[in-house]
């Protein structure tokens, strides 16, 4: 018995050696779109956010005279964030099995959900598209044919996948920090900072006041980040 316990927590041993390189591009991953956000941040005070806000003329407009300022007012930072938490969500999933797969394993299929989705209610590419085929219609028609096409991209940016993004990234990140309560690797200061700001995420849907609980997330994520880059680099140096 005692042998076979020995073996069991050597192969344990040897499977969390083998992802400590996942480990360590889980904690650039958290400090890049940390750095992300931020940028994004000081961007829409150059490029206030478009979508939904500005008119499609002028948001084709600003594609032709100034592509990153578009970038950013189209949010490209939520896109390149969302790609790069895949790699986030791989890295809890691994660390966070042996406190609980199932609710990992959960958490990691909610989080690449919520992914997918934002994908879909983020159709930028599509827009510039439009943006080069309106500036070079040859008639009114035309135009306003793709000023309509660019209107129903638009409201994509806030229609149900952008809800069922946000609302699953939230309640992934909550499970995993609920799991982190109960691990050994992860501070509890980590987990108990990531159980308030993702708990208060899932409100972003109540009428009124969600968009104040949503932005409050976001401050909170601040130190979230800070904390989960930290104990991810602590686990790819670990022996």
């Amino acid at each position: 018995m005692e042998k076979a316990m020995t073996h069991a927590l050597t192969e344990n041993t040897m499977s969390d050696l083998r992802y400590k390189k996942l480990y360590r591009l889980g904690g650039i991953a958290v400090l890049a779109n940390l750095v992300v956000m931020l940028i994004s941040f000081v961007g829409y005070i150059l490029w206030p956010y478009a979508a939904g806000t500005t008119p499609t003329q002028e948001i084709y407009t600003l594609i032709q005279t100034n592509i990153w300022g578009a970038f950013i007012a189209l949010d490209l930072g939520v896109s390149i964030a969302n790609l790069i938490s895949i790699v986030i969500f791989l890295a809890l999933y691994v660390a966070l099995r042996r406190v609980d797969e199932a609710y990992a394993l959960i958490a990691l299929i909610i989080g690449l959900v919520a992914v997918a989705a934002m994908i879909a209610a983020r159709p930028v590419f599509e827009i510039f598209t439009l943006s080069d085929l309106y500036a070079s219609a040859g008639t009114e028609m035309d135009k306003s044919l793709y000023l309509t096409a660019g209107e129903s991209l638009l409201v994509q940016f806030h229609g149900a996948a952008w809800h069922i993004s946000i609302f699953f990234n939230a309640l992934a990140s909550l499970i995993n920090a609920l799991l982190m309560r109960r691990s050994q690797v992860f501070g509890r200061a980590l987990a108990y900072i990531g159980i308030v700001t993702f708990a208060v995420a899932t409100l972003f849907w109540a009428p009124g006041v969600g968009l104040m609980f949503l932005f409050l997330s976001m401050l909170g994520s601040v130190p979230w980040s800070i904390l989960l880059g930290r104990d991810l680099f602590r686990l790819a140096r670990e022996k």
